[in-house]
């Protein structure tokens, strides 16, 4: 029998994926660089970019037309 395990990177079906990492770098960057990703007005999308969505390129495309 195979085990299943986590690599560096992991697809799935549909347009979910997982980075080793992301989720701690991310944080750190948030909690260090808070006031320069504000002013790039940037701060709440990569913060966003903590969580799952089901995917929706309509979704996507409509936030950033509208930020």
């Amino acid at each position: 029998m195979r085990k299943a395990g986590w690599g560096d990177s992991a697809n799935f079906a549909g347009e979910f994926n997982y980075t080793r990492g992301y989720w701690e770098w991310t944080e750190d960057i948030l909690s260090r660089c808070k006031c320069t990703l504000q002013a790039a007005r940037i701060y709440d999308t990569v913060f966003a970019s903590l969580f799952t969505y089901d995917y929706s390129s309509e979704i996507i495309i409509l936030y950033f037309i509208n930020t």
